[in-house]
């Protein structure tokens, strides 16, 4: 699993090969990054200078099913609250996922497609100052 942190978060993504016949590559293209809403109740990859996280996938042999975890956040020491985290999925081929806060799985073009991810925070506690990590473990196999 691979960890990048830029800015207040980042999405952390994992990759594994599907098969000995078959391969799947996943390539974290963009990392994402969380920002505060302006009522400081959430942070998000949509919020006024977030970034979505952007993923290649190219696959050999198979139709790709990628399988993600839910979303999960560590913060600062101290922060207080019960976070509810989301994320959501759009992919080139045109699969749309909305914002969910549960894991899912979902079948991707064949050969190669890109994958665009966001991810949401939400805490009626608001945020303590510090870096936010938010992460999620994509695992790639043959559908």
């Amino acid at each position: 699993m691979r960890k990048l942190l830029i800015g207040m978060a980042a999405f952390a993504l994992g990759a594994t090969s599907a098969n000995a016949v078959g391969s799947c590559t996943l390539t974290l293209t963009t990392s994402g990054k969380l920002t505060m809403s302006g009522d400081g109740m959430s942070i998000s990859s949509l919020n006024t200078g977030g970034l979505s996280a952007v993923m290649a996938v190219v696959s050999l042999n198979l139709t790709p099913q990628l399988i993600f975890s839910p979303l999960s956040i560590v913060g600062p020491t101290g922060w207080a609250g019960s976070p509810i985290t989301y994320q959501s999925l759009k992919t080139l081929s045109g699969t749309n996922i909305p914002f969910t806060n549960t894991g899912f799985s979902v079948n991707v073009s064949p050969v190669a497609d890109t994958l665009t991810i966001d991810a949401r925070v939400v805490n009626t506690s608001g945020f303590k100052a510090g870096s936010y990590n938010a992460s999620t473990t994509i695992t790639c196999q043959a559908a």
